[in-house]
């Protein structure tokens, strides 16, 4: 790695004084981030009061699963939620990211331990920014960089909202970040704790979010493709595969109990939500169309046209490009499928069924370029194009609404903006083959790849995992820039002292 400052220079070389100056730099940034996540929570209260479970905690759509389910357990000794069709699930989602709200709930009431882990989460994304300066400072040799990078992640509070919900998804963004730096330092070291503290973020990230377990193999390949023998492999294995193994081992155990066969995180693909065959036929066409498949709480989507009763009134038609004869078929699958949500028969599933498959087949005989080679693309840029401020609790709609609150609101518009432009530097770096900054553009590929790219879901939470390391890129960008301003100016002045 060519890093003109090593590890913790920005922080302090080791000794004692400049130790303290990092550990204050940690203090302030948390402290920083919790008095915006505590405004932006308490905002989100105001708006949505039933939502609300402390004085700046709040509950999202799978709050249900996840803390709901240990709420049952709590209460009862049962590890379960109940889905919306009224069946039990007992092995939705994993029980890991509730675990700490599990330990509070015997000292604090249910509103004080949701406050108390929003404050869990800050920390998290407090370490994962703090770390990500240091990296700053290592790549560009320039303290102003680090501080740049802090200045933006304070003020753009893109990922703050995350972390006033007790779901996993703000501290999974901040783990991903930490993952992909300690990662980042293994290979840049080869040192055996930085090895096993990779590990651990790894495991941790994993348990709470099942879908980053296909980081073990390219970790493991990244590991091995350094040495390339067998007794280095022995000792990856062993090194990723023990913290696993020891933290879903009881799961596995547990599960036992209900199921007669084995699976590794959750009992099926959905968690245990229950979706009917006809809502994941309306999935897969939608898919098909380029549209997104599951935001049916979104008026301008698809999914909300196709749901009934949907909390907003929809806006969403029809793309104008279908011909009549296909946009017939679809207004007809339409109504079937709206007919069997009223009505969940085994009839009216059947005909869904039948109305669902021949519009699908329709449209795929009328538009085979769209659904081979165009509308996989456009998942992709609907999954990365929007406001970035969507998910703020500021709208003229709040009754704590103020005017002054849309600069919070734009400065989160304008990080997510620069992040996305650190990602477009990072595949300029991934041409020119400079490996030691491709790393930090790993998130955002393997996001894309899985979500747009195989599941067809283009729900923009799910891309906050890469915001952090596509700052560290844009930040990289300016100094570099910076620099090539500093030589050309140097190389002017040059010229003109030449006779």
């Amino acid at each position: 790695m060519p890093s003109h400052i090593q590890p913790k220079r920005f922080w302090g070389n080791g000794d004692r004084k400049t130790g303290l100056l990092g550990l204050w730099a940690f203090v302030a940034i948390f402290l920083i981030l919790l008095t915006t996540a505590c405004y932006l929570g308490r905002l989100a209260n105001c708006g949505t009061p039933g939502r609300g479970l402390g004085d700046f905690s709040q509950a999202a759509g799978d709050h249900l699963s996840y803390i709901g389910a240990m709420e049952n357990y709590l209460a009862s000794g049962q590890y379960y939620f109940t889905n919306m069709h009224g069946d039990v699930v007992f092995a939705g989602r994993m029980p890991h990211y509730a675990m700490p709200y599990w330990l509070l709930r015997h000292f604090f009431n249910a509103g004080v331990s949701s406050d108390l882990i929003v404050l869990l989460h800050v920390a998290l994304l407090a370490f994962a920014i703090w770390l990500s300066t240091t990296v700053v400072v290592e790549h560009t040799g320039r303290r102003w960089a680090g501080w740049l990078f802090a200045v933006i992640a304070l003020t753009c509070p893109h990922l703050v909202p995350w972390t006033t919900l007790l779901t996993p998804d703000g501290s999974g963004a901040a783990l991903l970040t930490i993952v992909v730096i300690l990662f980042h330092r293994t290979l840049a070291q080869e040192a055996l704790r930085h090895m096993f503290q990779c590990s651990m973020a790894l495991c941790a990230l994993i348990v709470i979010k099942p879908y980053y377990a296909l980081l073990v193999p390219l970790v493991a390949f990244a590991w091995w493709w350094q040495h390339r023998n067998t007794r280095t492999a022995a000792r990856i294995g062993l090194i990723l595969g023990v913290p696993l193994l020891l933290a879903l081992a009881p799961w596995w155990v547990r599960n036992l109990k209900y199921f007669d066969h084995f699976f590794p995180f959750q009992q099926d693909l959905y968690a245990g939500y229950g979706y009917s065959a006809p809502e994941l036929k309306v999935r897969a066409l939608l898919i098909r169309m380029g549209e997104e498949p599951s935001t049916w709480w979104e008026p301008r989507s698809l999914a909300c046209r196709l749901k009934l009763d949907p909390p907003l009134p929809c806006s969403a038609q029809w793309p104008g490009y279908l011909s009549k004869e296909i946009k017939e078929r679809l207004v007809a699958a339409e109504e079937l499928f709206l007919t069997y949500q009223r009505d969940p028969t085994d009839r009216n599933a059947t005909l869904a069924l039948h109305g669902i498959d021949g519009a699908t087949r329709a449209y795929n005989h009328e538009y085979p370029l769209r659904t081979t080679f165009l509308n996989r693309p456009l998942l992709v840029w609907r999954f990365l194009v929007n406001s970035g401020s969507y998910h703020l609790p500021i709208n003229s709609g709040n009754p704590c609404y103020s005017p002054v609150q849309l600069v919070p609101k734009v400065l989160a518009s304008l990080g997510y903006i620069l992040s996305l432009v650190g990602a477009l530097f990072g595949v300029y770096t991934m041409f020119r083959r400079e490996w030691v900054l491709v790393v930090w553009l790993v998130p955002a590929l393997y996001l894309i790849l899985l979500f747009p790219g195989y599941i067809g879901l283009v729900e923009w939470r799910y891309f906050i995992g890469a915001y952090l390391c596509n700052l560290i890129l844009f930040v990289i960008l300016i100094a570099r820039l910076w620099r090539l301003a500093l030589d050309r100016v140097a190389t002017i002045k040059g010229a003109s002292l030449t006779p």
